[in-house]
């Protein structure tokens, strides 16, 4: 049964009438799974409690199901939707590999899902879907390619100083067309997510542009994005987070690319998510107003690193390194004075695929970060980390995976 039918009879299942449906109409997905190996260790604050020692483990890493169509509605003009939801198949259930909550799964669009129309002046949608992380053909190891791939390169910092912009609900979004080669993409979330608790304010909202283009073998890309928190009451200033990323391509081959990617963020005030104390996220903390008025509540940090890829007939080698720099900012000066010293981390990503076919591949990966004494970097996306909320309060271990896995998409 091909795509068509299959998408006819679940709709069919499901009540739709068959006049409703749209003409160009699919089901598609990937199933992304391996076993692996996770420790973090070299702990400087209670090495026995939080060091994590080696552990293997199957894993499932972003595997979904989608449902898209399109509808011709004269004119040029076509309506589009879109629905994808996150699938745990490693355990059929709604955990990740540490056993807590993995918010891409479980749910009809969790990952992403809108409507919308598109023509020849752009395209405007209307739900949940990708702002800021994703950097398209320039690096796309952790997206498509593998378990893992550099944390940095999606807005991922240590100490409550990541972007965390990945998937934002409550979304519209406008995406230009092409001109040679050149387009961009606004988005804005104005209430950051009316879902609150009754009668508390929503005062926080998010807003995105990416520009981005490619000219003959170089491609580029920058993207921006500030998230304010929805303030909670007693906090007297808005918390902000502001990331920029820069991002830039050379194709010497129609197979083999090398990038370089820089992200630099600021959290104000404790930033879109009001992270908390010095133990679990910044290195003040900047979520009440006597903290606030006790001090400055302003960070920064960089980083900035090399992606390369090359095809071999069917291997695919992979390598990725990054530096982070240490947390600096007015906000370093409060407390005890050296909150912000050794806060520098850098990760290696070592890979190889081996290319079955367009839809199947295998591969073996090695990723390692290195956290400097006072800082906390792990790895994300799909609840990648095993260690417990806990432990992961830990600074100074340096977390690491070795993977082989199989991806498949359909």
């Amino acid at each position: 049964m091909n795509k068509k039918l299959m998408a006819l009879a679940v709709a069919g299942a499901l009540g739709a009438p068959a006049a409703a449906m749209a003409q160009n109409y699919s089901i598609y997905g990937r199933l992304t799974l391996g076993v692996d190996t996770y420790e973090a260790k070299g702990s400087t604050a209670s090495p026995a409690t939080n060091d994590f020692s080696r552990r293997t483990r199957v894993f499932d890493n972003g595997s979904r199901v989608g449902f898209r169509g399109t509808e011709d509605l004269g004119g040029g003009v076509q309506a589009l939707f879109l629905i994808e939801s996150g699938v745990n198949v490693d355990n059929g259930s709604t955990t990740g590999q540490g056993g807590q909550t993995n918010t891409s799964t479980g749910n009809w669009g969790s990952r992403v899902g809108y409507v919308g129309l598109a023509g020849s002046i752009g395209r405007v949608t209307y739900g949940r879907d990708n702002v800021f992380w994703g950097n398209g053909a320039i690096e796309q190891v952790g997206a498509n390619w593998l378990n893992a791939g550099a944390q940095l390169y999606s807005g991922s910092f240590g100490r409550g100083m990541s972007v965390g912009i990945t998937r934002q609900s409550n979304l519209m979004q406008y995406t230009s067309p092409t001109w040679s080669g050149f387009n961009f993409v606004v988005s804005l979330s104005p209430s950051r997510a009316e879902a609150q608790g009754a009668g508390t304010n929503a005062d926080g909202q998010l807003i995105g542009l990416t520009l981005q283009g490619t000219h003959g073998p170089f491609a580029w890309g920058y993207d921006f994005v500030q998230d304010s928190s929805n303030k909670p009451g007693g906090v007297v200033k808005q918390g902000v987070t502001t990331g920029g990323k820069l991002r830039l391509g050379y194709r010497y081959m129609p197979a083999g690319q090398i990038a370089v990617l820089s992200v630099a963020n600021i959290v104000s005030n404790g930033g879109g998510g009001l992270a908390g104390t010095s133990a679990t996220g910044l290195p003040a903390a900047c979520n009440t107003a006597a903290s606030q008025a006790a001090g400055d509540c302003d960070f920064e940090q960089a980083g900035a690193g090399i992606s390369w890829d090359h095809m071999f007939g069917p291997f695919h080698p992979i390598f990725q390194w990054y530096s982070i720099g240490k947390i600096t900012g007015t906000g370093c000066t409060s407390g005890a004075g050296t909150q912000c010293d050794k806060t520098e981390g850098s990760q290696i990503t070592l890979a190889l695929r081996y290319i079955f076919s367009k839809r199947t591949h295998a591969y073996i990966s090695y990723n390692k970060i290195d956290n400097d004494t006072n800082y906390n970097q792990d790895f994300n996306g799909a609840s990648l980390t095993a260690r417990n909320g806990a432990a992961a309060q830990a600074v100074g271990a340096d977390p690491t995976i070795i993977a082989v896995g199989l991806m498949h998409n359909f």
